[in-house]
Formats: structure tokens, C-alpha cells, sequence
């Protein structure tokens, strides 16, 4: 009997013990990042707090480079002659990776333009690199290392042929937050852009991408900074 019982036992226990391991099996399968906030700041100016633009996609996939072009814009609708700067997060359950994204100009527009940049890190080879293989006298990627930072020119539109002039411009490619809190970008648009605006991850649940009206307008004469923080509700602006 008492075999019987210790018997018994074992198999409850090890029911219990199954049951367990199934239950953190599925709740690691409907796991979600951790909410990431970015303050986002120029010089003595506090935008806000808010979250990157999040999808289930990494940041290459999300970028969509095709056709010389940014193929995002199911998410992040464009703006003729706007330069738009957005962090991206994908929200893979493992990595939560965020990512840096520049694009330049629209892909309704054939004026072109050119645009220079400081951006924080080493992006000297970045994930997606819009352009490269189009015969363009752009594209310069150059790390600094006593700036840690990347100076990139891009010059886009200059081709005579009308088929190659509706294109945009920019790159993405991953951003160590780990090493570094803060993201600081500097701008000098040398023609063809009349706005710098930074995209924050409000996506409205309606249409699965942000409003333009959610857009920041950025100072396109002062230094950008993202910082990822710890967040704190009170001083998120969460949609509309």
C-alpha cells in the first residue's frame, strides 16, 4: 500500500510539474516587448514622450526597399520634399530590436534634392541602404570615430531619366541602445526639403499606420536627440 501511495504520488507531481511547463510555454508564445519610450528633445525643447513605431516585422522588412524606394508607407505615409526620421521596434518576442530610419522626400515627387547628416553610432554599413547600384553619385556612409558618429550624404532625383526621378532616399539599420540611451541626429538639407519631422509609433488602430498629423515638426538648424527612458504614463502622449 505504501508503494501504492509514494507511486501515486510520483505521477501527481509529475502531472503538476507538466502542467506547469505548459502553462510558461504558452505564455512565452503570447509575450510581448517590454514598452520602450523615447523623449525626444532640441536644444532646451521637450517634444514629448513616445513610443517607437512597432510591427511584427524587422527593420529591413518594414523599410521594403524596392524600386530604389522606401515601401513603408502602408505605415509611414510620405511627404513631398519632407525628410522624416522614425525608431523602429520589432516586436519579435526575442529581441525587441530598435532600429534608426531616415527617409527623404516622396515618391510623388521628381524634383530631387540632397541632404547631410551626423548621425550617433557606427552606420557605416547600414541594414538598408537606399540607392546603392543605381549608378547614384551619392550615398556616402563615413564613420567618425572621435564623433562615434556617421556622416552620410544622400543626393537623389538627379537623373535625367523621369522613371528614376520618383524615388526617395535614406537608410535604416540597428540601433544599439544597449551602448547608448541617446540617438543624436544632426541635419543640413542642401536643397529639395522644406521639412524635417520626426514619426512617433502612434499608429492608429483604424488604419494600422500613423497620421500626418501626428508628425513632429523638428528645427532643421538644431541637433535632434532620442533618448530611450523608462516609461512613465503621465507623460506619454499615447494617440489621439
Amino acid at each position: 500500500m505504501a508503494t501504492y501511495k509514494r507511486l501515486r504520488g510520483s505521477i501527481f507531481e509529475i502531472a503538476i510539474i507538466t502542467v506547469a511547463v505548459a502553462l510558461w510555454q504558452v505564455a512565452l508564445a503570447v509575450a510581448t516587448c517590454p514598452e520602450v519610450c523615447l523623449d525626444v528633445t532640441q536644444g532646451s525643447r521637450f517634444f514629448g514622450r513616445f513610443p517607437p513605431i512597432k510591427t511584427k516585422t524587422d527593420v529591413v522588412e518594414f523599410y521594403n526597399y524596392k524600386h530604389y524606394s522606401f515601401n513603408g508607407d502602408d505605415v509611414v505615409p510620405l511627404l513631398i520634399d519632407q525628410s522624416l526620421l522614425m525608431v523602429h521596434q520589432y516586436d519579435d518576442d526575442d529581441t525587441c530590436e530598435l532600429s534608426v530610419v531616415i527617409v527623404h522626400d516622396s515618391k510623388d515627387d521628381a524634383t530631387g534634392g540632397q541632404a547631410h547628416m551626423l548621425v550617433s553610432g557606427n552606420n557605416e554599413v547600414p541594414l538598408v541602404q537606399d540607392g546603392p547600384g543605381d549608378g547614384s553619385k551619392s550615398d556616402l556612409y563615413r564613420y567618425v570615430p572621435d564623433l562615434d558618429a556617421t556622416e552620410m550624404f544622400w543626393e537623389w532625383g538627379w537623373l535625367d531619366t523621369v522613371g528614376k526621378k520618383y524615388r526617395t532616399d535614406g537608410m535604416a539599420n540597428k540601433w544599439e541602445s544597449s551602448d547608448t540611451k541617446c540617438l543624436d541626429v544632426r541635419a543640413k538639407f542642401i536643397f529639395g526639403i522644406d521639412a524635417w519631422r520626426f514619426v512617433p509609433g502612434i499608429l492608429y488602430e483604424d488604419t494600422g499606420s500613423v497620421p500626418f498629423k501626428e508628425y513632429l515638426y523638428l528645427d532643421k538648424d538644431d541637433t535632434v536627440s532620442i533618448c530611450k527612458v523608462d516609461c512613465d504614463e503621465k507623460y506619454i502622449k499615447w494617440g489621439h
